[in-house]
């Protein structure tokens, strides 16, 4: 994926996760739309996707046009989490007999072990 494309995901899933969180503004949008969206200071990526719109645009589309205006630092929502170190392993090759087996009497590897 070039680096226009894994913007327009990024900027795409950002935009799905605010018209869930804002069902108003997105009750504004036509039923069957094209959504464009544009980024306020990257005019090169405005313009790709412009051009991508305008090839895929159906005869009679409504469009919109969502001008974002800023993006915010993406964040984590894990909230507490726990961290428990083990030690390193040396592992045989990964077949399903290899990551099940250990050293008799040795604990299971807690990462590769399967409980049967």
């Amino acid at each position: 994926m070039t680096w226009l494309e894994l913007l327009n995901a990024e900027i795409g899933k950002e935009f799905d996760r605010y018209v869930l969180d804002h069902p108003g503004f997105a009750a504004k949008i036509p039923r069957g739309a094209q959504v464009v969206l544009q980024l306020a200071d990257n005019p090169k990526f405005n313009a790709w996707v412009r051009r991508l719109a305008c090839k895929q645009r159906q005869p009679g589309q409504p469009v919109v046009i969502v001008q974002i205006g800023k993006l915010l630092p993406a964040r984590s929502r894990i909230r507490s989490p726990k961290l428990r170190v083990e030690a390193a392993r040396r592992r045989a090759a990964a077949t399903p007999r290899a990551v099940s087996s250990a050293r008799p009497g040795a604990a299971p590897d807690p990462v590769c072990w399967r409980p049967s």
